[in-house]
């Protein structure tokens, strides 16, 4: 089977980086971590940094299935695409060049979901304060979540896996490593 790319999307303090962490363990591949602007320095734009660092991640990611090695990716370029559907409620200009940088690696997609209120309890836990005030708009919410379910698919042709962050961590991570392992 060939290598792949496990990319987990979704809401904020759902549990993703912990579930790429295990994910990783299990298959014994390598994790390629979240970017955070609030621990880098000399940011600038935050959108244009966050997009430029999607990429980058993305090119680290193509290396690593290219010598034939599995990865797991906490976001993504479509985490970029997403947030900005999610503000603007139309897809960026740029969005197919995008999308075709993740299109060319073998990867699936997961998007990890809750019910608004697991969202709402979880606000308080996020740092990034226009983040916080973001997803305390159900319309920001709606979107975000309608560009996994209808726009990747309908638009793009992606398949995007859904998963409930009530499932628990254990039977998303042997989901996610049966699927990898089986194709």
């Amino acid at each position: 089977m060939p290598a792949r790319l496990v990319i987990l999307e979704g809401f904020w303090r759902l549990g993703k980086t912990e579930l790429a962490k295990q994910i990783s363990t299990s298959l014994g591949c390598q994790r390629i971590c979240e970017p955070n602007h609030l621990h880098a320095v000399n940011v600038g734009d935050v959108q244009e940094w966050y997009k430029m660092q999607h990429l980058r991640r993305h090119k680290v990611a193509a290396t690593i299935i290219g010598r034939g090695h599995n990865a797991v990716m906490d976001r993504s370029i479509l985490s970029w695409i997403a947030y900005q559907f999610g503000r603007e409620a139309s897809v960026v200009p740029e969005a197919s060049g995008l999308v075709s940088t993740v299109m060319e690696t073998s990867c699936e997609i997961y998007f990890i979901d809750a019910e608004q209120s697991l969202l709402d309890m979880r606000l308080e836990q996020i740092t990034d304060d226009s983040t916080r005030k973001l997803l305390r708009d159900e319309g920001f919410c709606e979107r975000y979540r309608s560009f996994y379910q209808a726009v990747l698919p309908d638009l793009f042709g992606l398949t995007v896996v859904p998963l409930r962050a009530t499932e628990g961590k254990q039977r998303l991570v042997d989901k996610i490593v049966r699927n990898t392992i089986c194709g």
